[in-house]
C-alpha cells in the first residue's frame, strides 16, 4: 500500500480508506522515505463520525490525526527480538498494523497475521 506524506489532507486519505475495505492502516512517509506516523482506519472514523468532524479535520493535514510514535520493525529483524518488541512496546500494532523499514526507509505495514506466518516459518 502506497503511503501518505505528512501534508496529505484527511479526506483524501478517508476515500482511500473507503475506497479499500480491507485497508487497516496507511503509513505516514516523509518526502526521504522515512516512516513518520500511521493513520489507522478505524480512528479516522472515529474522527470523522463525531459530530463536527468531518467540518475539522476533512482539510487539515493528516499529520494532525496519525499516530506519530507507530511501532516501526526493520524487516531484517529475526522473529525472537520482534516478538518481545510486540511484548514490551506495541501489543496494539497487532491489532492496526505496524511499519515495516528497510535500512531505515518505509517498505510496507506488517500485520497481525504478518506476525503469525514468521512464527510458523
Amino acid at each position: 500500500m502506497a503511503p501518505v506524506s505528512p501534508t496529505d489532507i484527511c479526506g483524501e486519505v478517508h476515500q482511500r480508506f473507503q475506497a479499500d475495505e480491507g485497508l487497516q492502516a496507511i503509513a505516514v512517509v516523509d518526502g526521504a522515505g522515512i516512516a513518520v506516523g500511521l493513520v489507522n482506519r478505524q480512528q479516522l472514523q472515529v474522527r470523522f463520525a463525531d459530530r463536527f468532524g468531518w467540518a475539522l479535520y476533512e482539510r487539515k493535514p493528516v499529520l494532525e490525526v496519525m499516530d506519530s510514535d507507530p511501532l516501526i520493525v526493520d524487516i531484517a529483524m529475526p522473529f525472537e527480538p520482534l516478538s518481545q518488541q510486540f511484548i514490551y512496546q506495541g501489543t496494539s500494532a497487532l491489532l492496526s498494523g505496524f511499519i515495516v523499514t528497510a535500512d531505515g526507509r518505509y517498505t510496507g505495514l506488517g500485520t497481525a497475521l504478518d506476525v503469525l506466518s514468521m512464527a510458523v516459518d
